[in-house]
């Protein structure tokens, strides 16, 4: 095996004195990417194992060459059932509660961040600084500043950094992406992106709940305040809470909105709007379970619409648009692009369809994170982390509209939308769905946040009402010794 190019890890006591002694520790790290050899092995530690992470695990089983090394999680119970799976392919992988045990060790060259939303950013930072190739699930941080701060860390430690938004490696996607490259389909009008996803109340507990032991509550935490459980799920469900996570906006909302930036070439949005509410549950959750937002670039608006409601109770569908429950719709002047996981596909003005091709749910995703990894090339990513770091930051944006508005009527929201047509005809299919819930339009009370103005160098509001309160909550509170560290 050909030598391999050093790395150099941290001490413990450099970890244990905060973030820091970490950016100092780390001041001389290598500024240029170096490669591995064909014949190297590429050596993986995944953070953050209960669902996602999980996923990720079994997929690097197809990547040639890769081998996990360390797996790391909070949680005692699910590290010991990931390595009892691991046992029977081949020697286990070194098993850590605390990601800083894990950027010590000399055989992880790259680090899976699949942790809870709070966690992405600091995560994904300490790792390159501690000289790791990174892979970052969506949304890649919690907050816009942290994500500046994540992109800066990107550019900085001459490391591959992915995302994980892995719709830039579905097949169909892309193949529309090298056929529009070829054809003359006109300016985009709009873009309607939804994600119709069935999801049950997380229910509602009377007061704290215990933490199990095999938990450690504190560096579940990381960089928010520790705070009591007020939950009856510990795992998953804080992705419905604003400590933790981001709703469906900054969910599955984040592929779709990285989706539209990616196949059309914005950057921020010029204006942002979100309406929507928690309808029909009575549960901890505090994030929208139905929302529409809308962000105006300039030259077109893209509508992103989420609904974790069924057709009507009892029925074990959600609804859907033009076909299908989750996709987009590129509106171009010369025809339409439909645009999902299992297939893509492009109808001229008449309706007929014109080509298509087929999606594989972005399987190759990982292998080009390991190509990249293995060239040393940058450039050879499909989803730099730096670049999406403004589509997690265009769905906090939409967030933050939202939980600094006001209380209004769908009357309210149609009026503020006037002239938006896509807009108006989300909002049209709206009460007919929630009618068969039992909810006339005339009691429909939303929250709505917008327009809200968007400096185009960096993601700041700059007017509209509340933009002030909205623009408080750019950047989360942080404890040591899990700060996020400000980048210059």
């Amino acid at each position: 095996m050909s030598p391999r190019s050093p790395l150099s890890p941290l001490r413990r006591r450099d970890f244990l004195a905060g973030s820091g002694a970490l950016l100092a520790s780390c001041a001389s790290a290598p500024a240029v990417l170096t490669s591995l050899s064909p014949s190297d092995e590429l050596r993986i530690a995944i953070v953050g194992l209960n669902q996602r992470g999980r996923e990720l695990r079994r997929a690097l089983g197809l990547v040639e060459g890769a081998r996990v090394t360390a797996l790391c999680d909070v949680d005692q119970r699910i590290l010991a059932r990931e390595l009892d799976e691991t046992r029977a392919k081949g020697p286990p992988p070194a098993a850590e509660q605390d990601l800083r045990r894990v950027l010590e060790r000399s055989d992880v060259d790259a680090v899976i961040v699949a942790t809870p939303n709070h966690w992405h950013a600091l995560a994904g930072i300490w790792a390159l600084q501690a000289g790791k190739h990174v892979y970052v699930e969506k949304p890649v941080s919690h907050s816009v500043w942290e994500g500046e701060q994540l992109a800066r860390a990107a550019l900085r430690y001459g490391r591959i950094a992915q995302a994980g938004t892995q719709n830039r490696s579905d097949s169909g996607l892309r193949g529309f992406a090298q056929w529009r490259a070829t054809q003359d389909l006109g300016r985009v009008r709009w873009v309607h992106a939804v994600w119709y996803r069935l999801r049950d109340p997380i229910g509602k507990v009377g007061g704290p709940q215990p933490v199990p032991s095999e938990i450690d509550h504190d560096l579940f935490c990381g960089p928010r305040p520790v705070a009591p459980v007020l939950r009856s799920s510990y795992h998953y469900d804080w992705h419905w809470q604003w400590p933790y996570g981001n709703g469906e906006i900054g969910n599955l909302g984040a592929h779709l909105v990285d989706d539209v930036r990616w196949l059309t070439g914005v950057g921020l949005p010029r204006r942002v709007l979100c309406a929507g509410s928690r309808l029909l549950w009575d549960d901890d959750g505090q994030t929208p379970n139905v929302s529409l937002s809308v962000f105006d670039y300039g030259e077109f608006p893209a509508l992103l619409e989420l609904r974790n409601l069924p057709l009507a109770p009892g029925i074990k569908a959600g609804p859907t648009f033009r076909g299908f429950g989750s996709g987009l719709v590129i509106r171009f002047e010369r025809g339409w692009f439909l645009g999902q996981r299992a297939e893509s596909r492009y109808y001229d003005e008449s309706g007929a369809l014109v080509a298509s091709w087929r999606g594989d749910a972005g399987k190759e995703h990982l292998r080009n994170f390991a190509r990249a990894i293995r060239s040393g090339d940058a450039s050879r990513r499909n989803a730099p982390l730096e670049d999406v770091v403004q589509s997690s930051n265009t769905c906090h944006l939409a967030n933050l509209a939202w939980r600094t508005g006001r209380d209004a009527s769908l009357d309210d929201v149609r009026e503020l939308v006037r002239g938006v047509d896509p807009a108006l005809a989300a909002l049209d299919s709206l009460p007919q769905h929630l009618a068969a819930h039992g909810l006339a339009p005339d009691a429909l009370r939303l929250r709505l946040g917008g327009w809200l103005e968007v400096a185009q160098e960096r993601a700041r509001f700059t007017s509209g009402e509340g933009f002030e309160n909205a623009n408080a909550l750019l950047k989360d509170d942080y404890r040591a010794p899990f700060s996020v560290p400000e980048l210059a």
